[in-house]
Protein backbone atom coordinates (compact mmCIF):
# COMPACT_ATOMS: atom_id res chain seq x y z
CA UNK A 1 0.00 0.00 0.00
CA UNK A 2 3.17 2.30 1.12
CA UNK A 3 4.68 1.81 -2.19
CA UNK A 4 1.64 2.08 -4.41
CA UNK A 5 1.52 5.36 -2.37
CA UNK A 6 4.96 6.69 -2.65
CA UNK A 7 4.70 5.71 -6.75
CA UNK A 8 1.43 7.85 -6.67
CA UNK A 9 3.45 10.67 -5.42
CA UNK A 10 6.35 10.20 -7.54
CA UNK A 11 4.28 10.95 -10.68
CA UNK A 12 2.24 13.58 -9.66
CA UNK A 13 5.59 15.45 -8.69
CA UNK A 14 7.44 14.58 -11.21
CA UNK A 15 4.20 15.80 -13.66
CA UNK A 16 3.34 18.98 -12.19
CA UNK A 17 6.96 20.10 -11.12
CA UNK A 18 9.33 18.76 -14.19
CA UNK A 19 7.59 20.34 -17.13
CA UNK A 20 9.34 22.76 -18.78
CA UNK A 21 6.98 24.40 -20.66
CA UNK A 22 3.42 25.29 -19.57
CA UNK A 23 0.65 22.54 -20.94
CA UNK A 24 -2.79 23.98 -22.69
CA UNK A 25 -5.58 21.03 -21.47
CA UNK A 26 -9.05 20.64 -21.57
CA UNK A 27 -12.25 19.11 -23.21
CA UNK A 28 -14.35 20.16 -26.23
CA UNK A 29 -18.21 19.40 -25.77
CA UNK A 30 -21.21 20.15 -28.06
CA UNK A 31 -24.26 22.26 -27.00
CA UNK A 32 -25.54 19.11 -25.17
CA UNK A 33 -22.61 18.52 -23.07
CA UNK A 34 -21.34 15.39 -25.07
CA UNK A 35 -17.61 15.30 -26.06
CA UNK A 36 -16.56 16.41 -29.70
CA UNK A 37 -13.98 14.39 -30.99
CA UNK A 38 -11.96 15.31 -33.81
CA UNK A 39 -12.16 19.44 -33.36
CA UNK A 40 -9.46 21.29 -34.37
CA UNK A 41 -7.70 23.09 -31.98
CA UNK A 42 -4.97 25.08 -32.87
CA UNK A 43 -2.76 27.95 -31.29
CA UNK A 44 -2.60 29.94 -34.38
CA UNK A 45 0.72 32.45 -33.16
CA UNK A 46 2.82 29.53 -32.60
CA UNK A 47 2.72 26.87 -35.42
CA UNK A 48 1.06 24.26 -33.20
CA UNK A 49 -2.25 22.10 -33.48
CA UNK A 50 -4.10 19.06 -32.50
CA UNK A 51 -6.95 17.30 -32.47
CA UNK A 52 -9.56 16.34 -29.79
CA UNK A 53 -9.58 12.74 -28.84
CA UNK A 54 -12.30 10.55 -28.80
CA UNK A 55 -13.26 11.84 -24.96
CA UNK A 56 -12.88 15.33 -26.26
CA UNK A 57 -9.80 15.94 -25.05
CA UNK A 58 -6.50 17.80 -26.40
CA UNK A 59 -3.25 19.07 -24.68
CA UNK A 60 -1.01 21.34 -25.85
CA UNK A 61 2.85 22.10 -25.03
CA UNK A 62 3.23 25.76 -25.22
CA UNK A 63 5.83 27.83 -24.48
CA UNK A 64 4.21 30.88 -21.79
CA UNK A 65 3.23 34.14 -23.15
CA UNK A 66 0.41 35.76 -25.15
CA UNK A 67 -1.76 32.34 -27.03
CA UNK A 68 -4.50 32.84 -29.63
CA UNK A 69 -6.56 29.49 -30.08
CA UNK A 70 -8.20 28.68 -32.60
CA UNK A 71 -10.97 25.40 -32.42
CA UNK A 72 -13.01 24.44 -35.25
CA UNK A 73 -15.13 21.53 -36.06
CA UNK A 74 -17.63 21.06 -39.09
CA UNK A 75 -21.33 21.89 -38.44
CA UNK A 76 -20.22 24.26 -35.33
CA UNK A 77 -19.00 27.48 -34.54
CA UNK A 78 -15.87 28.61 -34.99
CA UNK A 79 -14.48 29.55 -31.75
CA UNK A 80 -11.11 32.29 -30.64
CA UNK A 81 -9.87 32.38 -27.42
CA UNK A 82 -7.27 34.21 -26.70
CA UNK A 83 -5.13 34.51 -22.80
CA UNK A 84 -2.04 34.54 -21.61
CA UNK A 85 -0.29 31.65 -20.50
CA UNK A 86 2.24 31.49 -17.66
CA UNK A 87 1.23 28.18 -15.92
CA UNK A 88 -0.30 24.66 -16.75
CA UNK A 89 -3.86 26.11 -17.95
CA UNK A 90 -7.09 23.79 -18.04
CA UNK A 91 -10.14 24.96 -20.54
CA UNK A 92 -13.34 23.64 -20.79
CA UNK A 93 -15.07 24.57 -24.15
CA UNK A 94 -19.03 24.09 -25.61
CA UNK A 95 -19.66 24.59 -29.47
CA UNK A 96 -22.64 25.91 -30.43
CA UNK A 97 -24.17 24.31 -33.77
CA UNK A 98 -24.94 26.42 -36.90
CA UNK A 99 -28.13 26.61 -37.79
CA UNK A 100 -27.78 26.74 -41.51
CA UNK A 101 -26.33 23.70 -44.31
CA UNK A 102 -22.48 24.74 -44.66
CA UNK A 103 -20.85 24.42 -47.67
CA UNK A 104 -17.89 21.76 -47.94
CA UNK A 105 -15.15 22.44 -46.10
CA UNK A 106 -11.62 22.27 -48.29
CA UNK A 107 -8.67 21.51 -45.65
CA UNK A 108 -5.48 23.00 -47.00
CA UNK A 109 -2.50 20.41 -46.17
CA UNK A 110 -0.97 22.53 -43.75
CA UNK A 111 -3.90 21.60 -41.37
CA UNK A 112 -2.47 17.99 -41.54
CA UNK A 113 -0.72 18.34 -38.79
CA UNK A 114 -3.71 18.81 -37.07
CA UNK A 115 -4.30 14.65 -37.84
CA UNK A 116 -6.08 13.32 -34.62
CA UNK A 117 -3.74 9.83 -35.63
CA UNK A 118 -0.25 12.08 -35.67
CA UNK A 119 -1.32 13.72 -32.44
CA UNK A 120 -2.68 10.71 -30.30
CA UNK A 121 -0.17 9.32 -27.58
CA UNK A 122 -1.17 5.48 -28.79
CA UNK A 123 -0.10 4.02 -31.81
CA UNK A 124 -2.89 1.15 -33.36
CA UNK A 125 -5.82 3.64 -33.19
CA UNK A 126 -7.36 4.61 -36.43
CA UNK A 127 -10.49 7.12 -36.51
CA UNK A 128 -13.12 7.13 -39.40
CA UNK A 129 -15.51 9.79 -39.90
CA UNK A 130 -19.07 8.43 -41.93
CA UNK A 131 -17.77 10.37 -45.02
CA UNK A 132 -14.53 8.25 -44.85
CA UNK A 133 -16.61 5.01 -44.61
CA UNK A 134 -19.41 6.12 -47.37
CA UNK A 135 -16.62 6.65 -49.76
CA UNK A 136 -15.35 3.33 -49.93
CA UNK A 137 -16.76 1.50 -53.30
CA UNK A 138 -18.99 -0.84 -51.99
CA UNK A 139 -21.70 -3.37 -53.04
CA UNK A 140 -25.12 -2.16 -54.44
CA UNK A 141 -24.36 1.25 -53.14
CA UNK A 142 -24.41 0.58 -49.37
CA UNK A 143 -21.90 1.74 -47.74
CA UNK A 144 -20.24 -1.26 -45.19
CA UNK A 145 -18.41 -0.38 -42.11
CA UNK A 146 -17.21 -3.89 -41.84
CA UNK A 147 -15.45 -3.69 -45.10
CA UNK A 148 -13.86 0.00 -44.47
CA UNK A 149 -12.36 -1.53 -41.35
CA UNK A 150 -10.60 -4.81 -43.19
CA UNK A 151 -8.43 -2.30 -45.14
CA UNK A 152 -6.60 -0.82 -42.03
CA UNK A 153 -3.11 -2.04 -41.17
CA UNK A 154 -3.55 -5.69 -39.50
CA UNK A 155 -6.86 -6.55 -40.28
CA UNK A 156 -7.76 -9.30 -42.17
CA UNK A 157 -11.42 -10.46 -43.39
CA UNK A 158 -12.98 -13.97 -42.57
CA UNK A 159 -14.23 -16.86 -45.13
CA UNK A 160 -17.16 -15.44 -47.26
CA UNK A 161 -20.54 -15.54 -45.65
CA UNK A 162 -19.25 -13.94 -42.56
CA UNK A 163 -18.32 -10.56 -41.36
CA UNK A 164 -15.61 -11.81 -39.93
CA UNK A 165 -12.70 -9.75 -38.67
CA UNK A 166 -9.00 -10.66 -38.05
CA UNK A 167 -6.74 -8.85 -36.48
CA UNK A 168 -3.23 -9.12 -35.87
CA UNK A 169 -3.05 -12.59 -36.05
CA UNK A 170 -6.39 -13.03 -33.43
CA UNK A 171 -9.07 -15.14 -33.96
CA UNK A 172 -12.26 -13.82 -35.21
CA UNK A 173 -14.04 -13.67 -31.97
CA UNK A 174 -11.31 -11.57 -30.16
CA UNK A 175 -12.87 -8.83 -31.60
CA UNK A 176 -15.12 -6.24 -28.93
CA UNK A 177 -17.85 -4.46 -31.69
CA UNK A 178 -19.63 -1.90 -29.30
CA UNK A 179 -22.55 0.55 -30.68
CA UNK A 180 -22.66 3.07 -27.79
CA UNK A 181 -21.40 1.32 -26.06
CA UNK A 182 -23.38 -2.28 -26.16
CA UNK A 183 -21.48 -5.25 -27.10
CA UNK A 184 -23.25 -6.26 -30.82
CA UNK A 185 -22.18 -10.09 -31.83
CA UNK A 186 -23.22 -10.41 -35.46
CA UNK A 187 -22.11 -7.08 -37.47
CA UNK A 188 -23.26 -8.69 -41.04
CA UNK A 189 -26.51 -8.10 -43.00
CA UNK A 190 -26.53 -10.59 -46.06
CA UNK A 191 -24.16 -13.01 -45.44
CA UNK A 192 -21.50 -10.09 -44.33
CA UNK A 193 -21.73 -8.40 -47.85
CA UNK A 194 -23.43 -5.49 -45.77
CA UNK A 195 -22.73 -4.50 -42.05
CA UNK A 196 -25.51 -4.50 -39.71
CA UNK A 197 -24.77 -0.33 -39.12
CA UNK A 198 -27.16 1.83 -41.00
CA UNK A 199 -24.64 4.55 -42.10
CA UNK A 200 -27.21 7.35 -42.26
CA UNK A 201 -26.89 7.33 -37.86
CA UNK A 202 -23.70 6.64 -37.52
CA UNK A 203 -21.23 9.54 -35.98
CA UNK A 204 -17.75 7.80 -36.54
CA UNK A 205 -15.94 4.96 -35.11
CA UNK A 206 -12.58 4.41 -33.79
CA UNK A 207 -10.12 1.55 -34.39
CA UNK A 208 -7.86 -0.10 -31.36
CA UNK A 209 -5.71 -2.79 -32.55
CA UNK A 210 -3.30 -2.60 -29.81
CA UNK A 211 -2.25 0.05 -27.15
CA UNK A 212 -5.70 -0.24 -25.47
CA UNK A 213 -6.99 2.19 -22.92
CA UNK A 214 -7.33 0.85 -19.29
CA UNK A 215 -11.41 1.57 -19.68
CA UNK A 216 -11.77 -1.07 -22.61
CA UNK A 217 -11.04 -5.21 -22.00
CA UNK A 218 -12.66 -8.00 -22.39
CA UNK A 219 -11.26 -9.08 -25.94
CA UNK A 220 -7.10 -9.81 -27.18
CA UNK A 221 -7.57 -8.35 -30.46
CA UNK A 222 -9.32 -5.24 -30.96
CA UNK A 223 -11.81 -2.80 -29.82
CA UNK A 224 -14.21 -1.10 -32.10
CA UNK A 225 -16.19 1.62 -30.95
CA UNK A 226 -19.02 2.79 -33.29
CA UNK A 227 -21.11 6.19 -32.49
CA UNK A 228 -23.95 6.95 -33.65
CA UNK A 229 -25.41 10.71 -34.55
CA UNK A 230 -25.10 12.84 -31.25
CA UNK A 231 -25.18 16.10 -32.98
CA UNK A 232 -27.77 18.78 -31.79
CA UNK A 233 -30.85 18.96 -34.22
CA UNK A 234 -32.09 22.84 -34.56
CA UNK A 235 -35.02 21.79 -37.21
CA UNK A 236 -36.68 18.92 -38.79
CA UNK A 237 -34.30 16.72 -40.97
CA UNK A 238 -34.92 13.74 -43.37
CA UNK A 239 -32.70 11.26 -45.37
CA UNK A 240 -33.51 8.65 -47.57
CA UNK A 241 -31.99 6.52 -50.01
CA UNK A 242 -32.68 4.06 -52.41
CA UNK A 243 -30.44 1.59 -53.46
CA UNK A 244 -29.92 -1.70 -55.56
CA UNK A 245 -29.99 -4.05 -52.12
CA UNK A 246 -32.07 -1.66 -49.85
CA UNK A 247 -33.54 1.34 -49.01
CA UNK A 248 -33.21 3.23 -45.79
CA UNK A 249 -34.66 6.30 -44.34
CA UNK A 250 -33.73 8.82 -41.24
CA UNK A 251 -35.70 11.19 -39.79
CA UNK A 252 -34.57 13.54 -36.91
CA UNK A 253 -36.77 16.13 -35.27
CA UNK A 254 -36.18 18.70 -31.75
CA UNK A 255 -39.16 17.76 -29.84
CA UNK A 256 -37.77 20.77 -27.32
CA UNK A 257 -35.07 23.02 -28.73
CA UNK A 258 -31.96 22.63 -27.07
CA UNK A 259 -33.38 19.61 -25.33
CA UNK A 260 -34.86 17.07 -26.48
CA UNK A 261 -34.35 15.53 -29.64
CA UNK A 262 -35.10 12.24 -31.57
CA UNK A 263 -33.19 10.10 -34.50
CA UNK A 264 -34.84 7.36 -36.25
CA UNK A 265 -33.72 5.67 -38.99
CA UNK A 266 -34.76 2.10 -40.82
CA UNK A 267 -33.42 -0.02 -43.71
CA UNK A 268 -35.03 -3.15 -45.49
CA UNK A 269 -34.02 -5.19 -48.72
CA UNK A 270 -36.63 -4.84 -50.93
CA UNK A 271 -36.18 -7.30 -53.73
CA UNK A 272 -38.24 -10.15 -52.57
CA UNK A 273 -41.40 -7.93 -52.38
CA UNK A 274 -40.75 -6.62 -56.10
CA UNK A 275 -39.45 -10.35 -57.76
CA UNK A 276 -42.97 -11.27 -55.93
CA UNK A 277 -44.85 -8.95 -58.35
CA UNK A 278 -43.35 -11.13 -61.35
CA UNK A 279 -44.29 -14.16 -59.57
CA UNK A 280 -40.97 -15.14 -58.55
CA UNK A 281 -39.53 -15.68 -55.02
CA UNK A 282 -36.68 -14.65 -53.07
CA UNK A 283 -37.02 -16.72 -49.95
CA UNK A 284 -34.76 -13.74 -48.29
CA UNK A 285 -34.37 -10.41 -46.89
CA UNK A 286 -33.21 -8.28 -43.97
CA UNK A 287 -34.14 -5.02 -41.69
CA UNK A 288 -32.86 -3.03 -39.53
CA UNK A 289 -34.22 -0.06 -37.16
CA UNK A 290 -32.05 2.55 -34.74
CA UNK A 291 -33.35 4.81 -32.28
CA UNK A 292 -32.27 7.49 -30.32
CA UNK A 293 -33.85 10.16 -27.87
CA UNK A 294 -31.20 12.75 -26.23
CA UNK A 295 -32.27 14.90 -23.41
CA UNK A 296 -30.27 17.75 -21.60
CA UNK A 297 -32.57 18.48 -18.74
CA UNK A 298 -29.66 21.12 -17.29
CA UNK A 299 -26.31 22.39 -18.00
CA UNK A 300 -24.38 19.80 -16.25
CA UNK A 301 -26.38 16.76 -17.24
CA UNK A 302 -26.83 14.76 -20.38
CA UNK A 303 -29.03 11.95 -21.15
CA UNK A 304 -29.67 9.62 -24.02
CA UNK A 305 -31.17 6.39 -24.96
CA UNK A 306 -30.18 4.20 -27.97
CA UNK A 307 -31.94 1.08 -28.93
CA UNK A 308 -30.95 -1.04 -32.50
CA UNK A 309 -32.96 -4.25 -33.41
CA UNK A 310 -32.25 -6.23 -36.80
CA UNK A 311 -32.58 -9.60 -38.42
CA UNK A 312 -31.84 -11.79 -41.46
CA UNK A 313 -34.56 -14.17 -42.52
CA UNK A 314 -34.09 -17.04 -45.48
CA UNK A 315 -36.87 -18.87 -45.52
CA UNK A 316 -37.21 -21.70 -47.98
CA UNK A 317 -40.20 -23.03 -49.20
CA UNK A 318 -41.33 -25.57 -51.98
CA UNK A 319 -44.09 -24.33 -53.54
CA UNK A 320 -45.20 -27.85 -55.03
CA UNK A 321 -45.15 -29.18 -51.32
CA UNK A 322 -45.99 -26.46 -48.80
CA UNK A 323 -45.56 -29.03 -46.03
CA UNK A 324 -41.70 -28.43 -46.64
CA UNK A 325 -40.07 -25.50 -45.04
CA UNK A 326 -36.68 -24.34 -44.08
CA UNK A 327 -36.08 -21.07 -42.36
CA UNK A 328 -33.07 -19.41 -40.81
CA UNK A 329 -33.19 -16.38 -38.59
CA UNK A 330 -30.20 -14.74 -36.80
CA UNK A 331 -31.03 -11.50 -35.03
CA UNK A 332 -29.33 -8.65 -32.80
CA UNK A 333 -30.79 -6.15 -30.40
CA UNK A 334 -29.37 -3.85 -28.45
CA UNK A 335 -30.13 -1.43 -25.69
CA UNK A 336 -28.21 1.55 -24.24
CA UNK A 337 -29.07 4.13 -21.65
CA UNK A 338 -26.16 6.49 -21.31
CA UNK A 339 -25.97 9.62 -18.36
CA UNK A 340 -23.02 12.03 -18.51
CA UNK A 341 -22.83 14.47 -16.12
CA UNK A 342 -20.55 17.03 -14.83
CA UNK A 343 -19.42 17.56 -11.43
CA UNK A 344 -17.24 20.54 -11.76
CA UNK A 345 -15.16 22.09 -14.42
CA UNK A 346 -12.59 19.65 -14.41
CA UNK A 347 -14.71 16.48 -13.34
CA UNK A 348 -16.91 14.43 -15.41
CA UNK A 349 -18.66 11.57 -14.40
CA UNK A 350 -20.42 9.05 -17.00
CA UNK A 351 -22.38 5.96 -16.53
CA UNK A 352 -23.70 3.56 -19.21
CA UNK A 353 -25.77 0.76 -18.64
CA UNK A 354 -26.66 -1.40 -21.64
CA UNK A 355 -28.65 -4.90 -22.71
CA UNK A 356 -27.95 -7.16 -25.83
CA UNK A 357 -28.99 -10.07 -27.50
CA UNK A 358 -27.78 -12.25 -30.09
CA UNK A 359 -29.52 -15.33 -31.05
CA UNK A 360 -30.03 -18.04 -34.41
CA UNK A 361 -33.16 -19.81 -35.11
CA UNK A 362 -33.09 -22.95 -37.39
CA UNK A 363 -36.38 -24.81 -38.19
CA UNK A 364 -36.97 -27.39 -40.71
CA UNK A 365 -40.55 -28.43 -41.24
CA UNK A 366 -40.64 -31.85 -43.40
CA UNK A 367 -43.14 -34.37 -44.09
CA UNK A 368 -44.59 -34.95 -40.59
CA UNK A 369 -41.38 -34.00 -38.94
CA UNK A 370 -40.17 -30.80 -37.21
CA UNK A 371 -36.35 -29.70 -36.62
CA UNK A 372 -36.07 -26.78 -33.75
CA UNK A 373 -32.29 -25.23 -33.05
CA UNK A 374 -31.82 -22.06 -30.78
CA UNK A 375 -28.69 -20.60 -30.09
CA UNK A 376 -28.57 -17.40 -28.12
CA UNK A 377 -26.27 -14.85 -25.78
CA UNK A 378 -27.62 -12.08 -23.71
CA UNK A 379 -26.33 -9.68 -21.55
CA UNK A 380 -27.21 -6.90 -19.22
CA UNK A 381 -24.16 -4.87 -18.18
CA UNK A 382 -22.93 -1.06 -16.89
CA UNK A 383 -19.98 0.95 -16.95
CA UNK A 384 -19.16 3.84 -14.75
CA UNK A 385 -16.01 6.34 -14.91
CA UNK A 386 -14.89 9.27 -13.37
CA UNK A 387 -12.39 11.87 -15.18
CA UNK A 388 -10.46 14.48 -13.91
CA UNK A 389 -8.33 16.83 -15.77
CA UNK A 390 -7.01 18.94 -13.07
CA UNK A 391 -3.66 17.26 -11.76
CA UNK A 392 -0.87 19.80 -13.66
CA UNK A 393 -0.47 18.48 -17.35
CA UNK A 394 -1.90 15.04 -16.10
CA UNK A 395 -5.19 14.15 -16.51
CA UNK A 396 -7.09 11.14 -13.99
CA UNK A 397 -9.52 8.67 -15.32
CA UNK A 398 -11.01 5.44 -13.26
CA UNK A 399 -14.27 3.20 -12.74
CA UNK A 400 -16.04 0.37 -12.63
CA UNK A 401 -17.72 -2.45 -15.18
CA UNK A 402 -20.03 -5.17 -15.14
CA UNK A 403 -21.53 -7.66 -17.46
CA UNK A 404 -23.51 -10.61 -17.07
CA UNK A 405 -23.40 -13.02 -19.63
CA UNK A 406 -26.20 -15.83 -20.20
CA UNK A 407 -25.61 -18.19 -22.67
CA UNK A 408 -28.31 -21.01 -24.23
CA UNK A 409 -25.68 -23.00 -26.70
CA UNK A 410 -27.42 -25.52 -28.94
CA UNK A 411 -31.04 -25.77 -27.99
CA UNK A 412 -32.63 -28.43 -30.16
CA UNK A 413 -36.37 -29.27 -30.08
CA UNK A 414 -37.80 -32.44 -32.36
CA UNK A 415 -40.87 -33.79 -33.03
CA UNK A 416 -42.21 -37.15 -35.58
CA UNK A 417 -40.17 -39.26 -37.70
CA UNK A 418 -36.74 -37.22 -37.16
CA UNK A 419 -37.04 -37.73 -33.04
CA UNK A 420 -36.29 -41.28 -33.58
CA UNK A 421 -32.90 -40.29 -34.50
CA UNK A 422 -32.23 -37.20 -32.93
CA UNK A 423 -33.97 -36.77 -29.89
CA UNK A 424 -34.16 -33.40 -28.38
CA UNK A 425 -31.62 -32.09 -25.96
CA UNK A 426 -29.90 -28.37 -25.14
CA UNK A 427 -27.20 -27.37 -23.36
CA UNK A 428 -27.52 -26.53 -19.65
CA UNK A 429 -27.74 -22.59 -19.78
CA UNK A 430 -24.24 -21.15 -19.13
CA UNK A 431 -24.15 -17.70 -16.64
CA UNK A 432 -20.64 -15.96 -15.84
CA UNK A 433 -20.07 -12.28 -14.06
CA UNK A 434 -17.54 -10.38 -15.50
CA UNK A 435 -16.35 -7.43 -12.52
CA UNK A 436 -13.45 -4.92 -13.88
CA UNK A 437 -12.03 -1.72 -12.11
CA UNK A 438 -9.46 0.21 -14.48
CA UNK A 439 -7.34 3.41 -13.44
CA UNK A 440 -5.25 5.50 -15.90
CA UNK A 441 -3.18 8.69 -16.02
CA UNK A 442 -2.02 10.67 -19.35
CA UNK A 443 -0.11 13.45 -19.38
CA UNK A 444 2.98 15.27 -21.00
CA UNK A 445 6.53 16.07 -19.66
CA UNK A 446 8.98 18.80 -21.61
CA UNK A 447 7.71 19.60 -24.99
CA UNK A 448 8.12 16.27 -26.67
CA UNK A 449 7.05 13.31 -24.50
CA UNK A 450 3.14 12.59 -24.19
CA UNK A 451 2.77 8.94 -22.01
CA UNK A 452 -0.19 7.01 -20.36
CA UNK A 453 -0.36 4.17 -17.83
CA UNK A 454 -3.43 2.41 -16.66
CA UNK A 455 -3.94 -0.55 -15.11
CA UNK A 456 -7.28 -2.91 -15.45
CA UNK A 457 -8.32 -5.65 -13.27
CA UNK A 458 -10.40 -8.03 -14.56
CA UNK A 459 -12.22 -11.24 -13.20
CA UNK A 460 -14.90 -13.84 -13.66
CA UNK A 461 -17.48 -15.63 -11.41
CA UNK A 462 -18.63 -18.63 -12.74
CA UNK A 463 -20.23 -21.52 -10.37
CA UNK A 464 -17.92 -21.95 -7.75
CA UNK A 465 -15.07 -20.34 -9.61
CA UNK A 466 -13.21 -16.87 -9.78
CA UNK A 467 -10.94 -16.13 -12.07
CA UNK A 468 -8.82 -13.01 -12.09
CA UNK A 469 -6.66 -11.23 -14.26
CA UNK A 470 -4.31 -8.05 -13.94
CA UNK A 471 -4.09 -6.00 -17.06
CA UNK A 472 -1.24 -3.52 -17.44
CA UNK A 473 -1.46 -0.82 -20.26
CA UNK A 474 1.49 1.51 -21.43
CA UNK A 475 2.19 3.52 -24.33
CA UNK A 476 4.28 6.48 -24.69
CA UNK A 477 5.20 9.08 -27.83
CA UNK A 478 8.60 11.31 -28.34
CA UNK A 479 8.15 13.67 -30.60
CA UNK A 480 11.22 13.98 -33.01
CA UNK A 481 10.34 17.10 -35.33
CA UNK A 482 7.27 18.79 -35.86
CA UNK A 483 6.75 16.45 -38.78
CA UNK A 484 8.00 13.11 -36.84
CA UNK A 485 6.94 11.17 -33.47
CA UNK A 486 7.90 7.55 -32.39
CA UNK A 487 5.45 5.67 -30.34
CA UNK A 488 5.74 2.25 -27.93
CA UNK A 489 3.45 0.60 -26.10
CA UNK A 490 1.87 -2.65 -23.82
CA UNK A 491 -0.75 -3.95 -22.97
CA UNK A 492 -2.38 -7.10 -21.42
CA UNK A 493 -5.99 -7.81 -22.15
CA UNK A 494 -8.23 -11.06 -21.21
CA UNK A 495 -10.93 -12.28 -22.40
CA UNK A 496 -13.47 -14.51 -20.96
CA UNK A 497 -15.84 -15.30 -23.44
CA UNK A 498 -15.47 -17.43 -26.48
CA UNK A 499 -16.75 -18.69 -29.50
CA UNK A 500 -16.37 -21.81 -31.69
CA UNK A 501 -17.38 -22.21 -35.37
CA UNK A 502 -19.00 -25.04 -36.65
CA UNK A 503 -17.50 -26.36 -40.42
CA UNK A 504 -20.84 -28.55 -40.75
CA UNK A 505 -23.08 -25.89 -42.37
CA UNK A 506 -22.52 -22.86 -44.17
CA UNK A 507 -24.57 -20.86 -41.76
CA UNK A 508 -23.12 -18.10 -39.03
CA UNK A 509 -23.83 -20.97 -36.47
CA UNK A 510 -21.15 -19.73 -34.00
CA UNK A 511 -21.72 -21.35 -30.88
CA UNK A 512 -20.67 -18.22 -27.57
CA UNK A 513 -19.32 -20.15 -24.72
CA UNK A 514 -18.17 -18.20 -21.10
CA UNK A 515 -15.68 -19.68 -19.24
CA UNK A 516 -16.21 -22.61 -16.58
CA UNK A 517 -14.03 -24.44 -14.44
CA UNK A 518 -12.53 -26.48 -17.15
CA UNK A 519 -12.32 -23.57 -19.98
CA UNK A 520 -10.10 -21.16 -18.65
CA UNK A 521 -9.91 -17.34 -19.99
CA UNK A 522 -7.58 -16.42 -23.18
CA UNK A 523 -4.93 -13.33 -22.75
CA UNK A 524 -2.46 -11.99 -24.59
CA UNK A 525 0.63 -9.75 -23.74
CA UNK A 526 1.22 -7.06 -27.16
CA UNK A 527 4.09 -4.56 -27.61
CA UNK A 528 4.00 -2.38 -30.45
CA UNK A 529 6.24 0.00 -31.69
CA UNK A 530 5.99 2.86 -34.39
CA UNK A 531 7.46 5.53 -36.23
CA UNK A 532 5.28 8.01 -37.69
CA UNK A 533 5.75 11.08 -40.05
CA UNK A 534 3.66 13.90 -41.93
CA UNK A 535 4.36 15.55 -44.99
CA UNK A 536 1.81 18.82 -44.91
CA UNK A 537 3.14 20.29 -48.72
CA UNK A 538 1.40 16.76 -50.26
CA UNK A 539 -0.79 16.21 -47.43
CA UNK A 540 0.56 12.75 -46.24
CA UNK A 541 0.99 10.56 -43.59
CA UNK A 542 3.19 8.13 -42.77
CA UNK A 543 3.16 5.24 -40.71
CA UNK A 544 5.37 1.87 -40.10
CA UNK A 545 4.55 -0.16 -36.92
CA UNK A 546 6.15 -3.58 -35.44
CA UNK A 547 3.91 -5.38 -33.19
CA UNK A 548 4.41 -8.78 -31.16
CA UNK A 549 1.61 -11.01 -29.75
CA UNK A 550 1.62 -13.82 -26.99
CA UNK A 551 -1.78 -15.60 -26.38
CA UNK A 552 -2.18 -17.93 -24.24
CA UNK A 553 -5.27 -20.74 -23.35
CA UNK A 554 -6.67 -20.20 -27.42
CA UNK A 555 -9.63 -22.02 -27.34
CA UNK A 556 -10.48 -24.55 -30.79
CA UNK A 557 -11.88 -28.08 -30.72
CA UNK A 558 -10.70 -31.58 -31.58
CA UNK A 559 -10.05 -32.52 -34.88
CA UNK A 560 -13.11 -34.00 -36.59
CA UNK A 561 -15.90 -32.61 -33.88
CA UNK A 562 -19.38 -31.57 -35.09
CA UNK A 563 -20.81 -28.67 -32.83
CA UNK A 564 -23.79 -28.42 -35.16
CA UNK A 565 -26.75 -30.54 -33.27
CA UNK A 566 -24.22 -31.06 -30.62
CA UNK A 567 -25.22 -30.60 -27.06
CA UNK A 568 -22.10 -31.96 -25.27
CA UNK A 569 -19.30 -29.98 -26.38
CA UNK A 570 -17.44 -29.01 -23.64
CA UNK A 571 -15.15 -32.77 -23.30
CA UNK A 572 -14.14 -32.03 -27.50
CA UNK A 573 -13.03 -27.80 -26.64
CA UNK A 574 -9.25 -27.66 -26.32
CA UNK A 575 -6.76 -24.92 -25.41
CA UNK A 576 -3.60 -23.86 -26.54
CA UNK A 577 -0.69 -20.83 -27.12
CA UNK A 578 -0.42 -18.80 -29.88
CA UNK A 579 2.46 -16.60 -31.26
CA UNK A 580 1.67 -13.27 -33.72
CA UNK A 581 4.42 -10.76 -34.76
CA UNK A 582 4.42 -8.10 -38.01
CA UNK A 583 5.07 -5.08 -39.38
CA UNK A 584 2.23 -3.06 -40.94
CA UNK A 585 2.49 0.14 -43.01
CA UNK A 586 0.15 3.26 -43.89
CA UNK A 587 0.38 5.34 -46.39
CA UNK A 588 -2.79 7.94 -46.38
CA UNK A 589 -3.47 10.95 -47.75
CA UNK A 590 -5.70 13.03 -46.19
CA UNK A 591 -5.81 16.55 -48.00
CA UNK A 592 -6.99 17.36 -51.55
CA UNK A 593 -8.85 16.57 -54.72
CA UNK A 594 -7.62 12.67 -53.90
CA UNK A 595 -8.04 11.20 -50.75
CA UNK A 596 -7.71 7.79 -49.34
CA UNK A 597 -5.06 5.11 -47.95
CA UNK A 598 -2.77 2.62 -48.38
CA UNK A 599 -2.10 -0.37 -45.99
CA UNK A 600 -0.53 -3.59 -45.60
Amino acid sequence: MWCRLSILLVLSWWATCSVAQPTVHGRVFDGQGKPLPGANVQAVNRQKSTATGVEGDFRLVLPPGSVTLVISHTGFQKLSLKFTLARDTLITVFMESLTEQLDEVVVSADRLLQSDQFSETRASTYTLSVKEISSIAVLGGEANLIKTIQLLPGVSKGVEGTSDLFVRGGAADQNLVLLDGAPVYNTGHLFGFLSVFNPDILEGVEAMNGAFPASYGGRLSSILNVRSQSRPVDRFRMNGNVGLLASRLMVAQPVIKNKLDVWVAGRRTYIDQVVRVVGESLPYFFYDLNAKVSYRPSARDYLEFTYYSGQDVLDFQRSERRNINSDFIIGNRTQTLFWRKSLRRNLHSELNLYGTKFNYTIENTFEDSRLFVNSSIQDWGGKWKMQWDSLGSVSLSGGLESVHHRVSPNVINTSGEISELLQSSATRPQTSLETSAFVQADGAWQNRWTWSVGFRLSSAWVANKLYTEPEPRVALRYQISERSAVKASYSRMAQYLHRVSSAAVAFPTDIWYPVTNRVSPQTANQGTLAWQHVIPARGLFVSLEAYYKDMNQLIGYREGTNLFLNTEFEDQLIQGRGLAYGLEFLLKKESGKLTGWISY
